[in-house]
Protein backbone atom coordinates (compact mmCIF):
# COMPACT_ATOMS: atom_id res chain seq x y z
CA UNK A 1 0.00 0.00 0.00
CA UNK A 2 1.25 3.50 -0.83
CA UNK A 3 1.30 6.65 1.22
CA UNK A 4 -1.95 8.22 2.38
CA UNK A 5 -2.62 11.88 2.96
CA UNK A 6 -4.77 14.90 2.29
CA UNK A 7 -4.38 17.18 -0.73
CA UNK A 8 -6.43 20.19 0.36
CA UNK A 9 -7.73 22.07 -2.68
CA UNK A 10 -8.81 24.99 -0.50
CA UNK A 11 -5.16 25.87 0.20
CA UNK A 12 -3.08 28.00 -2.18
CA UNK A 13 -6.22 29.21 -4.00
CA UNK A 14 -6.31 26.12 -6.26
CA UNK A 15 -10.03 26.59 -6.90
CA UNK A 16 -9.79 30.26 -7.87
CA UNK A 17 -8.32 29.88 -11.35
CA UNK A 18 -10.44 29.63 -14.50
CA UNK A 19 -9.87 25.90 -14.98
CA UNK A 20 -9.86 24.58 -11.41
CA UNK A 21 -12.82 26.73 -10.32
CA UNK A 22 -15.00 24.20 -12.15
CA UNK A 23 -14.19 21.77 -9.31
CA UNK A 24 -16.33 23.86 -6.95
CA UNK A 25 -19.28 22.13 -8.63
CA UNK A 26 -19.92 19.10 -6.40
CA UNK A 27 -21.66 17.29 -9.29
CA UNK A 28 -18.31 17.32 -11.13
CA UNK A 29 -16.01 16.99 -8.13
CA UNK A 30 -17.48 13.66 -6.97
CA UNK A 31 -16.35 12.05 -10.23
CA UNK A 32 -12.66 12.27 -9.28
CA UNK A 33 -10.59 9.35 -10.61
CA UNK A 34 -7.01 8.15 -10.46
CA UNK A 35 -5.21 8.23 -13.80
CA UNK A 36 -2.92 5.25 -13.31
CA UNK A 37 -0.81 6.11 -16.35
CA UNK A 38 -0.15 9.72 -15.32
CA UNK A 39 -0.19 8.86 -11.61
CA UNK A 40 -2.48 11.68 -10.58
CA UNK A 41 -6.06 12.65 -9.80
CA UNK A 42 -8.30 13.69 -12.67
CA UNK A 43 -11.90 14.36 -13.65
CA UNK A 44 -13.94 13.28 -16.71
CA UNK A 45 -13.78 16.78 -18.24
CA UNK A 46 -9.97 16.57 -18.49
CA UNK A 47 -8.98 18.56 -15.40
CA UNK A 48 -6.00 17.05 -13.62
CA UNK A 49 -3.15 17.98 -11.31
CA UNK A 50 0.54 17.46 -11.92
CA UNK A 51 1.57 14.44 -9.79
CA UNK A 52 4.59 16.36 -8.46
CA UNK A 53 2.33 19.17 -7.24
CA UNK A 54 -0.06 16.73 -5.55
CA UNK A 55 2.85 15.02 -3.78
CA UNK A 56 4.47 18.30 -2.71
CA UNK A 57 1.19 19.77 -1.43
CA UNK A 58 -0.07 16.64 0.37
CA UNK A 59 -0.14 16.42 4.16
CA UNK A 60 0.84 12.80 4.72
CA UNK A 61 -0.65 10.75 7.53
CA UNK A 62 1.35 8.46 9.82
CA UNK A 63 1.54 4.95 8.33
CA UNK A 64 -0.66 3.41 11.04
CA UNK A 65 -3.37 6.10 10.92
CA UNK A 66 -4.90 5.79 7.43
CA UNK A 67 -7.80 7.83 6.09
CA UNK A 68 -11.37 7.79 7.32
CA UNK A 69 -13.56 9.00 4.48
CA UNK A 70 -17.14 10.15 4.89
CA UNK A 71 -19.62 9.29 2.17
Amino acid sequence: MGEEGIFDLTLNNWLEGRIFSQLKDEELFVHVMIDEIAGTICWPNGIDFCPDVVYAETEFLPQDEGLLLER
